[in-house]
């Protein structure tokens, strides 16, 4: 029982093989000016840091439902270990969340992990939101990988 009590609090993850190298994929998740052509609910980018990816770097971004309904958001890097992490603290409004990316390669392509924790008052809402966490960043997942595909083959590795 405490088992399950404690994986209903556990970071949501999801995971996606993509036919997409490693540097290919962090090279997106590093740039957030890509964010909204991907990331579920990521509507435009304000501003980034010029130092970002670098720990304590931040961008900011508007996230809703629609263009027209949007909040007003900030992420901190607080952990990168390029090209196969990629760690962020994110706010929206008074909510706020941790994010892990981590990216193995698997055959001639990789594997993207996204992990996403709600964090402070937030995180006891965790077991309800569950189900549409998961399924909002499962379908970014998608995107992410269809993005990959647009910007053209990946290159197999080791090539220049």
């Amino acid at each position: 029982m405490l088992s399950l009590l404690t994986s209903l609090w556990s970071p949501v993850e999801v995971h996606r093989e993509l036919d997409h190298t490693v540097d290919d994929v962090f090279a997106t998740l590093a740039d957030p000016r890509t964010y909204p052509d991907w990331l579920v609910g990521a509507q435009r980018m304000r501003s980034v840091d010029d130092d970002f990816p670098a720990p304590g770097a931040e961008f900011h971004h508007s996230v809703g439902p629609i263009v027209d309904a949007t909040i007003d958001d900030s992420s901190t890097v607080r952990h990168i270990d390029a090209p196969h992490s990629l760690e962020l603290e994110v706010r929206v409004g008074p909510i706020r969340g941790d994010v892990a990316f981590s990216i193995e390669a698997a055959g001639r392509g990789s594997v993207v992990r996204l992990a996403e924790r709600p964090a402070g008052w937030a995180a006891l809402v965790t077991p309800l939101i569950r189900p549409a966490l998961g399924a909002r960043n499962a379908l970014s997942l998608r995107r992410l990988d269809h993005l990959l595909a647009l910007r053209g083959p990946a290159s197999p590795r080791g090539a220049p």
